[in-house]
């Protein structure tokens, strides 16, 4: 049996029953969050599904047809009650298909930053970030402060969209809530800050006591290269779990080795993705109409940054069961 999860607005899944046990148990989902599987025409309550799909299981063990057990409760107000068809989810843009590859994902992620209200956000995104940028170019405090806040909110929509594909989300999900500035902004703002320190720390400070030692450098370079090969899947785990605790070397080589192939293959399409988005700016910058190319580099690299992080996030939604991290 698997279900849908409708969380925050946002369609997750399918996952089998297992699983959404597992993610109840650790916090990434609530039993009051609306669930959906085949044979309902109507979203309901987790809560009212486990107890169903404890006596499917129970029957099943059994080799006995399973009990059916009506389930009566009312339609939430804001969510459109459709008749469903066989793992398609009656709101929202349809969820991934479970089940393919890593490649059959990667193929779709150039549209991901289209699907349901992606150009909106995209746009809203790019005119926020412009006026952000235009505060911040304040000196003192404020300009100090408007930075921090702008690189921690977006580094909080990071996480949020690698937490939302990595768990099968087929759109990009909505802009964060801010009403707490030390946990929506500073705690996402030092988490990312850990990681690249983590990863990439070794390697700068071996380079900078190496002096002209030649194989100072070596090793410096080979342990920063190290660090780079390191970060996806640092980041991914740290967004995923929502912790820093993540960055346990032993678990994170242990995933890399689980999934080498498709590991490589998401380094390779960032390491793509980063020279094209530096690419298409220069070009842009080359506009000599006024603020244009500033409007238009925002767009692009909000763009390349959804469909980059989309690819981390895929890493895992793809190898959920191999990873076997919840």
């Amino acid at each position: 049996m698997t279900l849908l999860i409708h969380r925050d607005g946002q369609q997750l899944g399918p996952f089998e029953l297992e699983t959404v046990e597992e993610m109840i148990r650790a916090g990434t989902i609530a039993t009051t969050d609306l669930a959906w599987c085949d044979g309902l025409t109507e979203w309901t309550p987790v809560a009212e599904l486990l107890p169903v799909a404890a006596t499917a299981r129970a029957a099943d063990a059994k080799l006995s047809p399973p009990i059916p057990v009506p389930v009566r409760i009312p339609v939430v107000a804001t969510v459109k009650k459709v008749a469903a068809p066989a793992r398609v989810a009656p709101v929202g843009v349809a969820p991934l298909a479970e089940d393919r590859s890593y490649f059959a994902y990667l193929r779709g992620a150039w549209k991901y930053p289209w699907q349901g209200d992606g150009l909106i956000l995209l746009v809203a995104g790019t005119v926020f970030f412009v006026v952000l940028d235009f505060m911040a170019s304040a000196a003192g405090i404020v300009g100090i402060f408007v930075a921090m806040f702008g690189t921690g909110y977006l580094v909080a929509y990071v996480q949020k969209i690698i937490n939302s594909s990595g768990l099968g989300d087929a759109q990009l999900p909505n802009w964060p809530e801010f009403t707490n500035f030390q946990e929506d902004i500073l705690s996402p703002l030092f988490q990312m800050l850990g990681v690249i320190a983590f990863c990439l720390g070794p390697g700068m400070l071996a380079l900078r006591l190496s002096g002209s030692n030649p194989v100072g450098h070596a090793v410096s370079y080979g342990l920063l290269g190290a660090g780079f090969l390191y970060l996806p899947m640092a980041v991914l785990a740290v967004s995923m779990h929502d912790s820093l605790t993540a960055l346990n070397p032993v678990a994170v080589v242990t995933s890399i080795a689980r999934v080498p192939l498709d590991y490589l293959l998401a380094c390779g399409v960032l390491l793509a993705l980063v020279a094209i988005e530096f690419a298409l700016e220069f070009v842009l910058g080359k506009i000599s109409v006024p603020v244009l190319p500033g409007i238009l580099t925002h767009f692009a690299s909000l763009y390349f940054l959804t469909m980059s992080w989309r690819t981390v996030g895929l890493l895992h939604f793809a190898n959920q069961r191999r990873l076997a991290w919840f």
